[in-house]
């Protein structure tokens, strides 16, 4: 794989902060988002249930940031496959120091900034 394109994998802006849509969501966040739903739909059927509606605001905020890390960490895993397969079958089989550095620090960074991310949400 020529090294442009991995840059190109490497450059991909994080994902955007729009609400994604269930069937774009990993398997894990599609489920929960499902259940965030139900729970809505039936707090919408009974007012008994009003205790419950910070709750359900708070995990709905929380379904979209773990679709954004989800989506972040897929495209880091991604990059690195392709980095991978690059470092695999380049002619020059030895990539040192800062030529593997600068290959590997922007996922580097984006994992942290993923990292950090998820630390933020669930605490």
């Amino acid at each position: 794989m020529p090294l442009l394109s991995v840059l190109s994998l490497l450059s991909k802006p994080p994902p955007s902060k729009e609400a994604a849509e269930p069937s774009a969501a990993s398997p894990a966040v599609s489920r929960l988002i499902k259940t965030v739903k139900h729970l809505q739909d039936q707090r919408s059927e009974n007012a008994a249930l009003a205790a419950i509606d910070p709750a359900l605001l708070h995990l709905a905020r929380c379904c979209q940031h773990y679709d954004d890390i989800a989506e972040e960490l897929r495209q880091c895993h991604e990059a690195l496959g392709a980095l991978l397969l690059m470092l695999r079958h380049t002619e020059n089989a030895q990539v040192r120091g800062k030529a593997l550095w600068a290959l590997q620090e922007p996922l580097q960074q984006r994992l942290q900034g993923a990292t950090e991310h998820l630390e933020t949400v669930t605490s």
